[in-house]
């Protein structure tokens, strides 16, 4: 494994309930276990999670289990919850984002690893991820 500062979201870690939206960035060469450049925590209640990535460049961020560049939690949403949201556009670039675990059942999404909610993604560039599944994108 790693010997990471953080378990999860190496670059930044988004809050359950929060609505944010980061343009023209960078995030780049962080290690976590889950979610090496960006983690996003998913809602369970009628407060929404939303995340809009907007012109944004996820590079050669590392997780040891999951979400190499971006790590979209699931959580259980029973009745009333209102999910979480991520939107990924304007020449947004998610590359050279790895998982080190080699297990297929573990080592998901290299570039995004995407649990349930809804997710918008136009304009977006995938490249040179790496996983044992889905080197660009494991959704569940």
């Amino acid at each position: 494994g790693l010997d990471e500062d953080a378990a999860q979201g190496g670059g930044i870690f988004v809050k359950a309930r929060v609505s944010t939206t980061i343009t023209s960035s960078t995030v780049v060469l962080n290690t976590a276990r889950t979610g090496g450049g960006i983690y996003v925590e998913g809602s369970t209640t009628a407060a929404p999670t939303s995340v809009t990535l907007d012109g944004v460049t996820v590079d050669g961020n590392r997780a040891d289990t999951a979400g190499g560049g971006i790590f979209v939690e699931s959580t259980n949403q029973g009745s009333g919850a209102a999910g979480t949201s991520l939107s990924l556009g304007n020449n947004t670039v998610i590359r050279n984002n790895v998982v080190l675990n080699s297990n297929p059942s573990i080592g998901r999404g290299g570039g995004l690893y995407f649990g349930r909610g809804t997710r918008f993604l136009l304009g977006v560039t995938f490249q040179d991820n790496d996983a044992a599944s889905g080197d660009g994108i494991f959704r569940i």
